[in-house]
């Protein structure tokens, strides 16, 4: 029985060409399926003729498949002969194509549904499912969609609509589609559709606009002409328009870096959103809310300028205005905070006031700086130290006048000289000013000297007269010898000398 229909199937492929229909004139055929249970293949023929024959070979009859329009887009048939296997395409490329690798061209089997013609019918979708399993009976195609989808639940490969089956109605009705907004219609659209068809209108996009409510809408089982409408709101950018704005009303040195920078990314954020057309309502909302937060966010700049004052008045302390270096050390800690806090531009303000009152309790544990009526007083005495002659004075007061007008330029020269530092400078100096002792002149008692040298006790009338004479040669030439005598010290000498030599005899 097998070799019996598998003989059949193969004697028909080389036959089935030559059965013809019998109702050219109707607006549709019927198109019958029969299945060959040998070699899994669904068969799909216009010709009753050709069904019967097949079914009395052994084909399963499976009814009728669909209605097959009388004019339309041709779906050819192929038949492989090295399988006994058929294939239905609309496709004239596929055709070709089979053809070249093997198959048979069996010419036209039935016709498509033209849904581009002027008439635009609807036509009834033909699945195409494929078995990439088997080697005869791999394709089918069906209406029914729940065939469809069984096939394609059990294995098979969705190859879509291969084709459209005739519908039996020739009415249509018009759908007109309307997308608008309030009184506003943004676009409008007809299309004719077959009684008794199901239709779905589908929403567009417009820019600026947001549609409201679901994207399509479906007229089912259509008996008259109707209308869809799509309702949209316009997008509304007002508010977030106005507080852009606002923010191009502020100043970005009133604020820390910090939260202006977060601001100006929020702006441009939004920025963006303004200049995209295609922004929904919720972005714009969105960006409005983060724009309102960013501003509410907002930290004012510290007024830094008493911390800035009180840290410049105290450049240049250092260890000697304070009474030990421990004491020092926080002031300049103190001193480095006030620092960091005038750089820091996000500095909160209450962290600057921390920063200021810090910093004056360390200045008023300072020691007070010199007075400039002190400076100026210690100024005048150097100037007038440093135009004395270390030729016209003793050795020892230019000494202590050197060491008083050397402290005296340490001090004048320091960024920041204490009082007490300038007032002892100031006493050591005027001092040595005050104990400058000239070099006396010791030409008449050098003369002298010289004069009443060898002189012994024969040139004297008693022996204290020549005492008194060795004792004044004695402390003259000490006197002579020593450069730190005053003036009065070698004249004293001088006379005492004269006074014993003047008692020598004659």
């Amino acid at each position: 029985m097998k070799k019996r229909l598998l003989l059949s199937m193969i004697l028909f492929s080389g036959l089935a060409l030559f059965f013809t229909s019998n109702d050219a004139k109707a607006a549709s055929l019927t198109l019958f399926r029969v299945y060959n249970p040998n070699s899994g293949e669904h068969f799909y023929t216009k010709d009753s003729n050709e069904r019967k024959h097949l079914i009395k070979v052994g084909w399963h009859d499976e009814g009728t498949a669909w209605d097959t329009p009388t004019s339309g887009i041709t779906v050819y048939r192929l038949y492989n002969p090295n399988v006994g296997d058929h294939h239905y395409t609309m496709d004239k490329k596929e055709y070709d194509h089979l053809a070249k690798v093997g198959w048979r061209k069996e010419g036209e089997a039935f016709k498509s549904v033209d849904r581009n013609s002027k008439e635009k019918p609807i036509g009834i979708p033909v699945y195409r499912a494929y078995n990439p399993n088997a080697r005869t009976g791999t394709h089918n195609f069906t209406i029914n969609t729940n065939e469809q989808k069984h096939l394609i639940k059990v294995g098979w490969r969705d190859e879509k609509i291969a084709f459209y089956a005739h519908h039996g109605s020739n009415d249509y009705f018009t759908i007109k589609t309307v997308h608008k907004s309030g009184k506003t219609v943004l676009k409008e659209s007809s299309t004719k559709v077959k009684e008794g068809f199901n239709y779905v209108g589908r929403a567009e996009n417009f820019p600026g606009y947001e549609l409201v409510g679901s994207s399509t809408k479906e007229i089912k089982n259509i008996r008259s002409s109707q209308e869809i409408v799509f309702n949209y709101n316009k997008v509304n950018k007002d508010k977030l328009t106005s507080a852009i704005k606002s923010v191009d009303a502020l100043k970005a040195d009133d604020y820390t870096p910090v939260s202006w920078d977060n601001l100006i990314n929020a702006k441009d954020a939004a920025t963006a959103v303004i200049n995209r057309k295609e922004a929904t309502q919720k972005e714009v909302d969105d960006s409005l809310n983060d724009l309102n937060a960013k501003i509410k966010e907002l930290v004012k700049r510290a007024d830094i300028s008493a911390l800035q004052t009180l840290y410049n008045s105290a450049k240049g302390m250092g260890p000697q205005h304070f009474v030990d270096y421990p004491t020092y050390t926080k002031f300049h800690e103190a001193y480095a905070n006030a620092y960091n806090k005038i750089q820091d531009l996000n500095s909160p303000q209450k962290d600057v006031d921390d920063a200021l009152t810090g910093l004056k309790e360390m200045i008023n544990l300072a020691k007070p700086d010199a007075s400039q009526t002190l400076l100026d007083n210690l100024q005048g005495l150097y100037d007038t130290g440093i135009t004395k002659n270390e030729a016209d004075f003793t050795p020892t007061t230019w000494r202590e006048l050197k060491a008083s007008l050397d402290a005296a330029k340490t001090v004048l020269d320091s960024e920041r000289p204490i009082e007490e530092t300038a007032q002892a400078s100031f006493d050591k100096l005027k001092a040595a000013l005050d104990n400058l002792v000239e070099k006396a002149d010791k030409t008449d008692l050098q003369a002298l000297y010289d004069a009443s040298q060898g002189l012994g006790p024969a040139d004297f009338a008693t022996r204290d007269d020549y005492l008194e004479y060795h004792n004044a040669m004695g402390d003259a030439r000490n006197v002579l010898a020593d450069e730190s005598h005053s003036q009065q010290r070698v004249d004293d000498c001088l006379a005492a000398l004269q006074t014993a030599v003047g008692k020598k005899i004659t």
